[in-house]
């Protein structure tokens, strides 16, 4: 993982202009400029939208481009990962550095990145440990149907 964090500061350093140097900026965690509020409110709308909907390129972009904005709000986390081009490392990257740190979220939303729309392995892993941290027993049993639902997609 220390390499992948490696590349992801080195891109966030470019991003912003700075010049990264393996001593200076390599813990450093880049953070979005002061948010306005119509953007605040945006980012609510997206978060609290039925998580069968799909979301706009447009939407996507402004999703990536607040990311690390996004921490503070855990739940919107299936659609963060939606707007990740997985087929760009840079991206991958600070995704990962991102989700290694990103709190725990509820098991429905959890069960969610469990969904064939998620198939990267570190997002099952936090999927997994936020299932096993908040998952009781009971609640387990209310869930069984879905998620042999989920394994049977795998």
């Amino acid at each position: 993982m220390s390499v992948i964090e490696e590349h992801a500061n080195w891109i966030i350093s470019r991003e912003q202009g700075f010049n990264y140097n393996h001593a200076g900026l390599s813990n450093r965690i880049a953070r979005d400029n002061e948010l306005r509020d119509n953007d605040k409110e945006q980012l609510r709308a997206i978060c609290t939208r039925d998580p069968l909907s799909e979301i706009t390129e447009q939407e996507k972009d402004f999703l990536w481009s607040h990311r690390h904005y996004c921490v503070s709000m855990p739940e919107i986390l299936p659609k963060l990962l939606l707007s990740v081009k997985w087929n760009s490392r840079d991206e991958v990257a600070q995704m990962y550095c991102l989700i290694k740190d990103w709190p725990q979220i509820r098991p429905e939303q959890a069960m969610e990145l469990l969904d064939c729309n998620y198939p990267d392995p570190m997002v099952r892993a936090f999927a997994i440990r936020c299932l096993e941290k908040y998952l009781t027993d009971d609640k387990l049993s209310q869930y069984l149907i879905q998620l042999v639902q989920v394994l049977r997609s795998v």
